[in-house]
Formats: structure tokens, sequence, C-alpha cells
């Protein structure tokens, strides 16, 4: 059984060549690889890349883009190049403390209908609690920066939906696609990993005032899309 690490990259080369050393002392050889995916950079960050690739002790697949596609698109292409069982999308801007494939495949393995995150949220956290014929429903979610999950399982639910590229509502899409098809999600395992939150958007150069913007109008699509929805999957985690 192999977990696929996949690493989606823009701009911010010292936090993947941070992630990259981390990856190297942290990932086993013989039940793991990493697919490194550069979203397009406008950073020419190519002798580095040509450096790791001869010198990462592990299985190292690099994936070029020719403009960024944002998240969803993005991941979506990097999991078209995973050859493992499972997948652990992991993004740049998550310190790796310790060991952590056998800490998650064994989750993995046993359930296939689990959705593991960086921390679940099951509260409202501003952008998951709805309304519905007069109901406030607040939909819990497994938060983006890591996410992993069983290969069948991601093929069951479409992957990412790239109606929200470039980016926003993707992890919550996701889960509420996950909940009504009668998944599960978790947390992560405690310790594993810390997230420095926001830098990937830094290494994006997008402005607080226009990452708002793509978040509304990508919840409004979010909404188009589950509207009528809510309630029967409330009912769903009352089970």
């Amino acid at each position: 059984m192999k977990l696929s690490i996949i690493m989606l990259y823009y701009n911010g080369w010292n936090m993947v060549h941070a992630r990259l050393a981390e990856l190297a002392k942290y990932m086993p050889i013989e039940n793991a690889e990493l697919v490194l995916v550069d979203n397009g950079s406008e950073e020419d960050s190519s002798r580095q890349v040509n450096w790791w690739q001869e010198h990462f002790p592990r299985t190292l697949h690099y994936v070029h883009l020719e403009k960024n596609y944002g998240y969803a698109i993005g991941n979506n292409m990097g999991a078209e190049q995973a050859t493992g069982e499972y997948f652990l999308f992991l993004n740049p801007d998550v310190i790796i403390h310790q060991p952590f494939v056998d800490e998650i495949l064994p989750l993995l393995i046993r359930d296939h209908q689990i959705i593991l995150g960086g921390k679940v949220i099951d509260w409202d956290g501003g952008w998951n609690t709805f309304i519905e014929g007069g109901q406030r429903y607040t939909i819990p979610y497994c938060e983006g920066w890591a996410l992993a999950m069983s290969e069948w399982a991601w093929t069951d639910l479409g992957g990412f939906d790239e109606r929200y590229a470039p980016y926003d509502c993707e992890d919550l899409d996701l889960s509420i696609t996950a909940l009504e098809k009668g998944f599960h999600l978790a947390s992560l395992p405690h310790g594993l990993f810390t997230h420095l939150g926001g830098k990937s958007f830094e290494a994006n150069l997008i402005r607080p005032d226009e990452r708002r913007k793509i978040t509304e109008i990508n919840r409004e699509k979010l909404l188009q899309k589950w509207q009528g929805r809510f309630s029967t999957i409330s009912e769903r985690l009352k089970v």
C-alpha cells in the first residue's frame, strides 16, 4: 500500500525547499511518493527543482503546468500523476514535524470512507453555515491545507470541483459531497503538521481584499450548487 503526497505550489520556492527537506527526512522509501506540481510559477526555480530531482532520496514525480490553474485544477492534475492507493494533498505552507506516513496510512486502510483533514471545522467558521427553509445549518468540513483519503474515495467524490477556480470553497465543497455520500470526516493525528496559515496566498501575491471577493463569489457558487440539500445532509449527520 502506498501513499502519494501531492504538493501544489505557485512561487514561494523557499517554502517548497523547506518542505522537500522535511519530506526527505520523514518520508519512508518503500510506501510513499511525492508528486510535486508547479502551478505555472512566475519564479524560475528550474535549477532548484533539477537539484532536488537528482538528490531527493525518495520517489519524486515533478509536474510543470504552463499557467496557474488554481487550487482545484492544479491538484486534480497532480492526482492524475499519482500512483498510490492513498492520497495526501499537502500545502507547501505546512511544516512537517515527524514521520507521518505510518500514522496516516492505517487510518485510511481501515476505512475507505473516511476523509482526513488538517482540522475538522464543525462549528460556524463564517462560511459553512447556511439558511434553508428558515433554518440554520452548520455543515462540518475538513480544512484543505492537508487532506487525506483513499484513491477510491477521491474517484468516487469526483476530485475537487473546478468551478471554484482559482481557489476557496474547494475543501468545503468536497466535504459536503463526502457527507452526502455517507462518508465521514476526521482530523489528522495531532502533532504531525503545523499550518502556517495563508502563506500560499502570499506567494500568489493575492491582496486580502482580492481574496475576499473571490471567496464571496465562490460561496455563492456553492450555495447555488447545494441549496435545497443542506437539511438532508444535516439530518444524515445525526444518524
